[in-house]
C-alpha cells in the first residue's frame, strides 16, 4: 500500500512539473542570475518586476514581469523580494508570447 501511494505521489509530481512547461512552449529558463532592484507599477502594467535578467532569456527590455492578477502573484513577489532582500541567485522561466515582454511563469531562489 505504502509502495503504491509513493508511486502515486511520484507520478503527481512528474505530471505537475511537465504541466508548466507544456502549457508556455515559447518560454525559456533564464539561468541563475541575482535580480536586480525590484520595479513596481499599477496591477496589470507589468506590476512587478524583476531587472538584470541574463541575455540567455530573450528579453529585449533586460527585466521579466508578474502582473498583480497572475496566479500566486502575491507569493511569487513576496519570495522574490526576500531573494532579493538576503542576495540570492534565482532562475526563473519565462513566456515570451506577450508581445516579446518576458512573463514570469515560475521561478527557483538558489
Amino acid at each position: 500500500m505504502l509502495k503504491t501511494m509513493q508511486g502515486i505521489a511520484a507520478t503527481a509530481m512528474v505530471a505537475a512539473l511537465a504541466l508548466p512547461m507544456a502549457a508556455h512552449a515559447e518560454g525559456r529558463w533564464t539561468g541563475e542570475f541575482k535580480p536586480g532592484g525590484p520595479y513596481v507599477s499599477s496591477g496589470v502594467n507589468f506590476h512587478f518586476r524583476v531587472s538584470n535578467v541574463p541575455a540567455t532569456a530573450n528579453c529585449p527590455q533586460t527585466w521579466a514581469y508578474i502582473n498583480e492578477t497572475d496566479s500566486g502573484a502575491k507569493g511569487k513577489i513576496a519570495a522574490l523580494l526576500l531573494a532579493y532582500a538576503q542576495g540570492k541567485s534565482i532562475d526563473i522561466f519565462v513566456d515570451t508570447g506577450d508581445g516579446g515582454y518576458c512573463h514570469v511563469v515560475e521561478f527557483v531562489v538558489k
